[in-house]
């Protein structure tokens, strides 16, 4: 999820000590920053730290990125080491309910009677990935051969209105 795509809350902003030119992420800005970047834990939690000793301590704790995180997934979401499964409805209600938490506070409740979710879902496949990063051990890979396709799905947020 690129961070163009996520609806930031920057209610959080507040200026660092005293100086009114730095502004410090809301957790919602580093979880988006961190995924742009496709940081590691180990790469956040060290430029937090290194930023935090140089007294700029604009980004939350690791540990607030992780839950922020979380609210990003279904409860029921199944991930092992082969595979990720979630249900379309608990999709569709996780990205609804997160759309609504992002634009609530423009909206008018007293004049609000309904609300329409346009989405459209997608799949994508690919092949040819000779270098992975991970190999699988799995019984019918008698050679244990990386795994070298992929099929992945999505849900897309067209409109809501």
């Amino acid at each position: 999820m690129a961070a163009e795509e996520m609806e930031i809350d920057d209610s959080e902003k507040e200026p660092v000590g005293g100086n009114k030119n730095i502004i410090t992420h809301s957790n919602q800005s580093a979880l988006a920053f961190y995924l742009e970047l496709s940081m590691t834990t180990r790469s956040y939690t060290a430029l937090r730290r290194d930023l935090t000793s140089r007294n700029c301590p604009i980004f939350p704790p690791y540990k607030s990125v992780k839950e922020e995180m979380k609210k990003c997934l279904s409860e029921t979401v199944i991930i092992s080491e082969t595979k990720a499964y979630a249900s379309l409805q608990d999709v569709v209600n996780l990205v609804a309910k997160r759309a609504c938490e992002a634009h609530a506070s423009s909206w008018e409740v007293a004049s609000l009677k309904y609300l329409r979710l346009v989405a459209t879902t997608g799949f994508d496949g690919a092949g040819g990935h000779g270098n992975p990063q991970q190999k699988y051990k799995n019984p019918a890979n008698k050679n244990n051969d990386p795994e070298q396709t992929l099929l992945t799905t999505g849900l897309v947020l067209v409109q809501l209105e």
